[in-house]
């Protein structure tokens, strides 16, 4: 878990230099509008600032912010008709979301979320005869960090804050885990470098500078 933990702070601090870099290029390249709409998300999103506040508390020895414990599971439905045939716990909503609780459930033999979330911190193992009733199987499982909310001194304010848990991404909801945090922050910063380089190619050329007399 060290090498987790030692990878998602390293990707910490290299996000924010994208960050900064992006708002850098925009004002060199006098993008005003672009570049207010992109500081106003990040200040605003509660992934963005989580993961900005969390790079700054690193930085300054703030108290841990995350903790060991988690785990990433990924299925595959083989049979979807099976699949779609487990009972739910929340039949007003039936969605993807709602439809993976319960295979979840179903496949470890939990009684309700809390059981669910002991037996996969406990790296039980799903049941190979739910899996196969399920008509799912079990490809992916490896450890990850557990995401808190904390509190620190901002430097430049001088202030106390506390930054919650990221449970959305733009409007989104999301685990609070670090690997959940980072494919969506990764993905939402490719996404803004690809609009920024857009915008700059469609600028007019400038004009190279006079030499001098």
């Amino acid at each position: 878990m060290d090498d987790v933990e030692r990878v998602f702070c390293t990707m910490l601090f290299h996000l924010s230099s994208v960050r900064e870099s992006i708002e850098s290029a925009c004002k060199f390249a006098g993008l005003v509008t672009w570049r207010e709409a992109f500081i106003t998300t990040c200040l605003n999103d509660a992934l963005l600032v989580y993961m900005w506040r969390a790079r700054d508390a690193e930085a300054h020895d703030s108290l841990i912010k995350w903790s060991n414990g988690g785990r990433v599971l990924q299925i595959e439905i083989l049979d979807a008709q099976k699949a779609n045939s487990i009972p739910t716990r929340f039949p007003h909503y039936n969605n993807q979301t709602s439809l993976l609780a319960d295979l979840y459930e179903f496949i470890y033999q939990a009684n309700g979320h809390s059981d669910l979330m002991r037996k996969v911190q406990e790296n039980s193992q799903p049941s190979e005869i739910a899996m196969k009733n399920a008509g799912v199987k079990l490809t992916y499982a490896a450890e990850t960090l557990l995401l808190k909310s904390f509190s620190f001194r901002a430097k430049e304010q001088g202030k106390k804050f506390t930054i919650d848990e990221p449970r959305t991404h733009l409007g989104k909801p999301i685990p609070a885990q670090a690997d959940a945090a980072s494919e969506e922050t990764i993905k939402f910063f490719r996404e803004k470098l690809k609009e920024l380089r857009q915008l700059l190619n469609a600028l007019p050329p400038q004009a190279p500078e006079a030499a001098p007399p």
